[in-house]
């Protein structure tokens, strides 16, 4: 069975957010489920903002990971039937128990979907392991094309052993490929669309780097009652490092190709100079 996560995300989301609006209540039969089984990961990418929190002795959440006997305590208090459980990370992959931890989760009847770098699917038996957990989606990134991709990630060779995961499992699931736009993928944008074709996956998206402002940090904590730490980068005038004409270019190439993508936001100023692109000329809108 196939689900259209997005589809169903979009839908139960604003379902979710009329609901709270009105009720300042929220009802866990009404949410599908984002679960972290660990905040680990195996590669150190330039644009993750986790890799500077990792080393943080206050970042507790890094050494309280959850056993599996724990994590059955918790998860059999809430109803998962029927929902969409999405694994995330860090890198789910890193944990051992990661596959039980699925197996887990469809014996309750959820829907999961992963969110992986691919690093550890280097073999077929590793893949068809995958596959058999009856995921209804797998969610990876692509962030350049060959030895680009690498650099990002931090790691030789990845680009050929992820392209191939990802073909792979698009034979018979969906995957979505999301993209952090950043300087050294810039250009590559429209080359990494033309992968859709070729490597079958149903979806890409390009996500711009999220920012805050340290008043908006002061007044999250001061309603949650918690010193948060936050991943996206703080800053009060954020400027992205690549220029506002350079990025217009690779999305007209984009439109042109007529093959369909994701931007995240999915509205922008087209008014602004390359010399004033910051986080605030994205137009952040819902349809």
């Amino acid at each position: 069975m196939k689900l259209d996560s997005d589809t169903r995300f979009r839908k139960d989301f604003n379902k979710l957010t009329t609901k709270i609006k009105k009720t300042g209540e929220v009802d866990l039969k009404d949410a599908d489920f984002d679960y972290l089984p660990t905040l680990r990961c195996n590669l150190n990418c330039k644009h993750c903002r986790q890799s500077e929190l990792r080393p943080q002795k206050e970042w507790t959440e890094i050494k309280d990971e959850m056993n599996m006997a724990q994590i059955r305590k918790v998860w059999d208090k809430i109803d998962v039937e029927g929902k969409i459980v999405k694994i995330n990370g860090g890198e789910p992959f890193v944990k051992k128990e990661i596959f039980d931890i699925f197996d887990y989760f469809k014996e309750r009847g959820a829907y999961n979907i992963v969110s992986t770098n691919g690093l550890i699917f280097k073999d077929d038996s590793k893949i068809e392991l995958l596959k058999s957990k009856g995921l209804i989606e797998i969610d990876t990134s692509i962030d350049g094309i060959g030895e680009v991709h690498d650099n990002v990630r931090g790691r030789p060779n990845l680009f050929d052993d992820l392209t191939y995961f990802i073909k792979e499992m698009s034979k018979d699931h969906k995957v979505l490929v999301e993209t952090c736009i950043q300087p050294l993928n810039i250009k590559q944008l429209p080359k990494i669309l033309e992968l859709k074709k070729e490597l079958g996956f149903y979806k890409i998206r390009y996500q711009f780097p999220v920012f805050t402002t340290k008043e908006e940090m002061e007044e999250a904590n001061r309603v949650v009652g918690e010193n948060l730490i936050y991943e996206a980068q703080i800053n009060s005038n954020p400027r992205y490092d690549f220029s506002f004409k350079t990025f217009f270019k690779s999305w007209c190439d984009m439109v042109v190709m007529n093959e369909p993508f994701d931007m995240h936001p999915k509205y922008f100023d087209t008014s602004v100079t390359s010399k004033s692109f910051t986080f605030k000329n994205l137009l952040i809108f819902a349809r």
